[in-house]
């Protein structure tokens, strides 16, 4: 049986329709921050990425900025996600309600992902950045 994304939580359906229309991975993802986002230009700046608790500036390999451009579904799920996340200092797309921190993918995959995965049919989530095996 396949996965309805809908029965995911909706902050985990915001990560998975940025990976997937956009290619980005795990640690880029935890690192956007909504600076890096021209919703009216549709294009995203890719500035960072997280690994462990550690914001890379740089991205993973220390280049430059890569921009990408952003799907107009995708801004209206952006543009709709703006007004339900947890709000930071540093505006963290993703962030933990009581730090204010990026959330940390250990704790992340832990507490939603695989419990997401073991409780429902979303089995071809497992092995993912959004579960594990």
């Amino acid at each position: 049986m396949v996965c309805a994304l809908g029965e995911l939580p909706y902050h985990i359906q915001v990560m998975v329709m940025i990976a997937m229309c956009l290619g980005l991975r795990i640690s880029e993802i935890r690192a956007l921050q909504w600076q890096d986002f021209d919703l009216k230009g549709r294009i995203l700046t890719l500035t960072r990425s997280i690994v462990g608790r550690y914001v890379w500036n740089g991205k993973k390999t220390g280049a430059s900025e890569d921009e990408v451009f952003l799907d107009s579904k995708l801004v209206s799920v952006l543009e709709d996600w703006r007004k339900q996340c947890v709000e930071t200092p540093e505006a963290w797309l993703f962030a933990n309600a009581d730090t204010k921190h990026p959330v940390h993918g250990d704790e992340f995959r832990r507490t939603t992902c695989d419990q997401r995965v073991k409780r429902s049919d979303c089995k071809e989530l497992a092995g993912t950045a959004f579960g594990k095996r």
